[in-house]
């Protein structure tokens, strides 16, 4: 499944800004802010050094920032970071064969999830990873509230509902997937798998011939 029409302009990162959301970018000879959509500080999962980048940018004019960061150049290829992409391609990946009704933040049983889909009874969570590791191990970052929400997840499905669970992992040389059971989420996770919740991983690649993203399923990579 491809993610198409983006339009992008390189720049090159400076630094990384006094909040995770911003961070200094040098664009046309002028070093100026860039929106960066993520929860966590980018330093924290991938290595920076004046990398060029693709940024994108902001249609709405209220935003604090012209541009939004897209994809920072590691090892001659882009890794994507922006992450609030990741809905978007999850739904994408979802209704590129299908005629689901996919209803988007629908509450269930006091959770709000990301889709909802009503002929199956089924709630779809989707949740980002960004790492530039050949063996990947989840999680790479700790989120209490991605921790309360498999407690609850757990307690959706014991009523009868069905759970699909999607990782859209931004990582252009990944071999394999561990999930760490030494940890309160992977414990939840794999316990909620063997309940029956689905566990869906999608990679999520920039095509820079065309200015898309790939989804895929790679079948090469190893989950252990």
């Amino acid at each position: 499944m491809r993610y198409n029409n983006l339009e992008v302009f390189k720049a090159k990162f400076i630094s990384e800004g006094k909040t995770r959301f911003v961070c200094n970018i040098e664009y046309q000879n002028v070093v100026i802010e860039c929106y960066v959509p993520n929860t966590c500080k980018l330093s924290k999962l991938i290595t920076l050094n004046k990398n060029e980048v693709l940024i994108t940018k902001n249609l709405n004019k209220t935003k604090r920032t012209r541009f939004t960061l897209f994809a920072i150049k590691i090892d001659n290829k882009y890794l994507i970071v922006n992450t609030a992409l990741t809905n978007k391609l999850v739904y994408r990946y979802i209704t590129n064969n299908n005629e689901y009704c996919l209803l988007p933040e629908k509450t269930i049983e006091q959770y709000k999830c990301d889709f909802y889909i009503s002929d199956k009874k089924t709630l779809v969570e989707a949740k980002s990873i960004i790492s530039n590791e050949e063996a990947l191990l989840i999680p790479n970052s700790f989120s209490n509230r991605a921790i309360e929400q498999l407690e609850k997840l757990y307690n959706i499905i014991q009523k009868d509902y069905l759970v699909e669970y999607y990782f859209v992992i931004f990582n252009n040389k990944l071999k394999s997937i561990k999930i760490n059971e030494s940890t309160k989420y992977g414990k939840l996770l794999l316990n909620n798998q063997a309940c029956g919740m689905k566990l869906t991983f999608l990679q999520g690649l920039y095509n820079e011939k065309d200015n898309s993203i790939e989804v895929v399923i790679n079948n090469d990579i190893v989950i252990e």
